[in-house]
């Protein structure tokens, strides 16, 4: 299966459909529900400080984040992203963290997305 950022979806806070029993949640960087968006860019959370990006407060050290339920078990997933910046505010590189977990919510890998690596 291959989902692009250009079947996305549209309406209110939560869960959202996005090809073959795939479900896509945003959250805010406190954690609550947000608007899970899709722009130029692919897709974002929408309500932070920017509409189209995953933000980052430095105030708090928290993440906004998004959440892709394959439903299902998966073997492998490509994901691409843009905008990852190597200097960002004050100098400092954009990176990121990804976590899949199974079925029954078990941590099962996880790995740090560095644009310097192109990882």
């Amino acid at each position: 299966m291959t989902l692009k950022a250009s079947d996305s979806f549209s309406g209110g806070t939560g869960e959202k459909p996005w090809g073959d029993g795939v479900t896509i949640a945003g959250f805010n960087a406190d954690g609550s529900r947000a608007n899970a968006s899709f722009g130029r860019d692919g897709i974002a959370v929408k309500g932070g400080r920017s509409n189209n990006q995953i933000d980052y407060d430095a105030r708090t050290g928290r993440s906004e984040s998004l959440v892709v339920d394959f439903n299902g078990n998966v073997d492998r997933a490509d994901i691409v992203l843009g905008r990852m910046e190597v200097s960002e505010w004050r100098g400092l590189q954009e990176t990121g963290l990804w976590q899949a977990y199974s079925a029954s919510g078990k941590l099962v890998d996880s790995g740090q997305l560095d644009p310097l690596s192109g990882q």
